[in-house]
């Protein structure tokens, strides 16, 4: 198994996150043996300075954003080159793919594991939002503590090596809208048995904010346009049973779908009103009685 990151320097407030995000990788890397599991640094020369010292793979990016908007602000990677060096490579079976600052509990390369010996050979894994009241190395501890709050976009994702052959990734850039879509719906359409969790404790972002302005329009509606062109190269793969929610009643399913932005809706529509293979039954269940309403009603927080 190996889990690529992206290293690189930014604003101090950024570089406080990403210390504190390359610590509890090498927590979780140390608990329970972990260590089996690779780290892959893919980043810039000008930001190898805050590559950690642990990781085991380096690999030196030389495509940017600015390839193809050459006045690009920013210097943004394109995602396809993040997998380009280790395809083909028998030795990893699966592959780890986070933020830079989405931070990891202890345990979570274990509950990944666990995952897969479920049969998952590809899911996504939502983020909790923590407060900004702990955002220091030494604060780790605390953190692992918050349960905080739910968040919908996508930052996380493990999936089996083979899956990145058929990857429709286009020219599509991190840290940009949309590259959360463009990665869910490939793993969507090219695994055999998708799983999105939402209600996990294994990784957290400092912030609450649930909106964020990542980059100018020009960016924007280029990864928007990466999306559209990698769905329609794909929307013949795409599984129905995969989608999340698919397996909830017809009008909460359609509801949920046509309201999350990072769905898109005509092609599941599509896929639904065709009859398009099985779903998945939903099989947890929040519980449900008058003690459960009281404690929502009643709780301090």
């Amino acid at each position: 198994m190996i889990h690529i990151i992206n290293p690189f320097i930014g604003d101090d407030q950024h570089n406080k996150i990403q210390e504190l995000t390359i610590e509890s990788i090498k927590r979780a890397q140390e608990y329970e043996g972990n260590n089996d599991v690779e780290i892959l640094a893919a980043y810039y020369k000008e930001d190898e300075e805050v590559v950690p010292g642990f990781v085991s793979r380096k690999v030196e990016l030389k495509k940017s954003i600015r390839d193809v908007i050459p006045n690009s602000a920013k210097k943004l990677p394109l995602i396809s080159e993040f997998f380009d060096s280790i395809k083909g490579d028998e030795s990893i079976d699966y592959v780890i793919y986070s933020n830079i600052d989405i931070a990891l509990h202890y345990q979570f390369y274990s509950a990944v594991k666990a995952f897969i010996n479920k049969g998952f050979d590809a899911f996504a894994i939502n983020r909790r939002r923590v407060s900004e009241h702990y955002c220091n190395i030494t604060d780790l501890n605390q953190l692992y503590s918050e349960v905080g709050y739910q968040h919908l976009g996508y930052d996380c994702f493990v999936f089996k090596r083979g899956i990145i052959e058929k990857f429709a990734l286009g020219k599509a850039c991190i840290g940009i809208p949309f590259i959360d879509s463009v990665m869910l719906f490939n793993l969507i359409a090219f695994s055999s048995h998708f799983k999105l969790f939402t209600d996990k404790h294994l990784t957290f972002h400092i912030g609450y904010e649930l909106v964020k302005n990542w980059g100018d329009k020009e960016l924007v509606a280029h990864n928007k346009k990466q999306y559209l062109n990698a769905l329609s190269q794909i929307k013949d793969k795409v599984k129905l049973k995969n989608v999340p929610g698919a397996g909830l009643p017809f009008f909460k399913r359609h509801f949920k779908w046509l309201m999350n932005p990072t769905i898109h809706y005509p092609t599941v529509a599509s896929l639904d009103f065709k009859g398009k293979g099985t779903r998945y039954k939903q099989t947890e269940k929040a519980p449900k009685g008058y003690y459960e309403w009281l404690q929502k009603k009643i709780k301090l927080d």
